[in-house]
């Protein structure tokens, strides 16, 4: 059987990168996704939100935070974020950028909101990164591309 159903609000460029798309130990599905508008003719820098379904999919709403900085007289381009479990009622975000490193958000309340991104100490270059959870004993993994290798 197939079900369309309808997630996104607004009209734009979205961006879900493979596996990207998780379920928490609650059962909620929790979808971060790159949002990039037009303008003119051109895609503006993206922004983070994300979609959270709580009956499997059949209904999907926006959490409440719009991830968007400005840094340098300019807009920072966030594109093709990924989310963890870290612990109960605790998710970690990891976010691509143009800036020379990743970018991290944590969120207290299973992706309703999100703290302000910070650069990390992940160097990288404007490339995908994927991060997970090791089952045992439990660390978090992030693959991505370092520059100095």
């Amino acid at each position: 059987m197939v079900i369309n159903v309808s997630i996104v609000d607004e009209v734009g460029y979205y961006v879900v990168n493979n596996c990207r798309i998780i379920q928490l130990s609650s059962g909620r599905l929790v979808m971060p996704t790159a949002l990039h508008g037009f303008a003119n003719g051109r895609l503006e820098p993206g922004k983070v939100i994300v979609y959270i379904s709580d009956d499997l999919g059949i209904t999907w709403r926006r959490g409440r935070s719009v991830l968007d900085l400005e840094t340098r007289g300019s807009r920072v381009n966030f594109m093709e974020p990924g989310v963890v479990e870290v612990s109960t009622n605790r998710l970690w975000m990891v976010i691509r950028t143009k800036l020379g490193c990743r970018y991290f958000s944590e969120s207290t309340d299973l992706g309703e909101t999100w703290a302000t991104p910070e650069p990390s100490g992940l160097v990288s270059p404007e490339s995908p990164a994927t991060v997970a959870r090791i089952p045992s004993p439990g660390d978090l993994l992030v693959v991505w591309n370092d520059p100095g290798t």
